[in-house]
């Protein structure tokens, strides 16, 4: 299940009354989480573009249960101690049953669970659990892990989110009626990113699905990206101000980097071997670098042998393009089209590759 950022406001008390059932045009909810005897439990579900709090499920005797309107398959968020639950849900029962302490982790059943969520759910969860515990193989990593051990845990990572990405796909072409389709199309185009699929992917969901919570924030986000990429003014490696925009060629890849940035690092030789095919077709490089060093920055730049364009304001993670570009980790990346659009971001890899043969054939 999706985990959200918590929502804290309080909606309208639940009393233990008789225990009401859902129907069609409502969602009724109960069950318990192993640890809260007491205490409240929030309810809460999209509405007009935004997440409302639609009851306060107070526990008694260890168990929770409350009603809401709901006349289509909505987002559904289940809040308690500072942890939150997300899922999809449409018009009839369900229960969770979990720990407090992990209720992300909780059993959900019942009529409300759409059926075309269970077979993606299925394939999600082993592929989450796979990259989490490829990402705690990176915490013990220290200074005698081998570059090419790095690459391979690089290589892997790569590999599983490729797979998440084609499974969110696969949902979301099959299922153009279904809320998660809207929702996976969002949360997976958040940081990476391929224009041409996501606009694909929108453009199946059905007008019902674009008018819910997700389909108006990835209609959002869609909008955004078909921006033109903003231009901005840095310094060259001779301390000579450039508009980066100005170095753009047919497809331009903005690469951002820094000389103490390992992964970055290892990524310069298939950044190399991409410059190298596809320069005398278009394709322009122009570095972006989050060094505060000079003489460690233009170092590295000799070291691996970058021969295109490289710019910085020497600022680190206070430069000013971190906030333009809404950068969050290094390496990153985005690919531009000769308008200066941005069709993809975080290339690396082979994803890198087989994006340059898509658009250089």
């Amino acid at each position: 299940m999706c985990v959200v950022g918590l929502f804290t406001a309080c909606g309208n008390s639940s009393q233990k009354n008789a225990a009401p059932t859902g129907n069609n045009d409502s969602l009724f909810v109960s069950g318990s989480f192993a640890g809260l005897d007491s205490g409240s439990v929030l309810l809460s579900t999209s509405k007009d573009n935004d997440i409302q709090v639609a009851d306060t499920m107070f526990v008694h005797g260890g168990r929770f249960e409350g009603k809401i309107p709901l006349s289509s398959v909505s987002l559904i968020l289940v809040a308690t101690n500072g942890q939150q639950l997300s899922f999809a849900a449409k018009a009839g029962e369900l229960v969770i049953s979990g720990k407090v302490d992990s209720i992300n982790d909780a059993h959900i059943t019942g009529t409300a669970i759409p059926h075309d969520l269970e077979e993606y759910d299925s394939k999600s969860r082993v592929l989450n659990d796979s990259i989490a515990a490829h990402q705690q193989v990176a915490a013990t990593f220290n200074r005698e892990t081998t570059a090419a051990t790095k690459a391979e845990w690089l290589n892997k990572m790569q590999f599983l989110l490729a797979q998440l990405w084609t499974v969110d796909s696969i949902f979301i072409e099959e299922n153009p009626e279904s809320y998660m389709s809207a929702e996976r199309l969002y949360q997976s185009n958040l940081e990476r990113f391929d224009l041409a699929r996501f606009e694909k992917g929108y453009n199946s969901l059905s007008d019902s699905v674009k008018a819910g919570y997700y389909g108006k924030r990835a209609f959002k986000l869609l909008e955004t990206l078909r921006k033109p990429f903003p231009d901005i003014q840095l310094n060259d490696v001779k301390g000579t101000p450039v508009s980066l925009l100005s170095l753009k060629g047919e497809y331009t890849l903005v690469d951002f980097w820094a000389s103490w940035c390992v992964p970055c690092r290892e990524e310069i030789p298939n950044l190399m071997a991409a410059y190298q095919t596809y320069k005398d077709r278009g394709l322009r490089v122009v570095g972006v670098s989050l060094d505060t060093d000079k003489k460690a920055w233009l170092a590295a730049i000799k070291k691996d042998a970058m021969s295109w364009p490289q710019l910085s304001d020497l600022k680190g993670w206070d430069a000013a393009s971190v906030k333009l570009y809404d950068i969050k980790a290094i390496p990153d990346n985005f690919l531009l089209d000769k308008d200066g659009r941005v069709i993809a971001r975080a290339l690396t890899g082979q994803h890198l590759q087989q994006k340059l043969a898509e658009i250089f054939p």
